[in-house]
């Protein structure tokens, strides 16, 4: 697994599902309020990059300089979506750990420094 700091440098960096097939480009890290370590990664996905979808950094890893997370592609192009500009509420947090098979902790995220003031919600 990577370190925090190799996460935090993620921005940019293509997304590859477990089978290496690409999925988008990280737009930016989220990470938990309290602790400052990364949680999800807020990713364009689409044709052209126009669908924003959180991807956990759980198990994440990097490989051949992409990031090579632990879920199927379909798996991630059908999650919920993320919005613009609004943070996201606690349940709509409980339901991206709900989606990918994660035990949900209250932690409220928070874009790490240089993204915007709150992580937009879902759609």
């Amino acid at each position: 697994m990577a370190t925090i700091e190799e996460m935090l440098s993620w921005s940019g960096r293509t997304v590859v599902d477990r089978d290496g097939e690409k999925i988008g480009e990280v737009e930016e890290i989220l990470v938990e309020d309290e602790t400052d370590e990364p949680v999800f990664a807020l990713v364009q996905t689409g044709l052209f990059g126009t669908q924003r979808t959180y991807v956990p950094l759980d198990g994440a890893e990097e490989r051949d300089g992409d990031v090579a997370v632990p879920f199927a592609k379909a798996q991630v192009a059908d999650a919920p979506r993320a919005g613009r500009d609004e943070p996201l509420e606690p349940d709509q947090e409980a339901e991206l750990y709900r989606w990918y098979g994660l035990t949900y902790v209250d932690t409220r995220l928070r874009p790490h420094a240089g993204g915007p003031a709150a992580p937009p919600p879902l759609t």
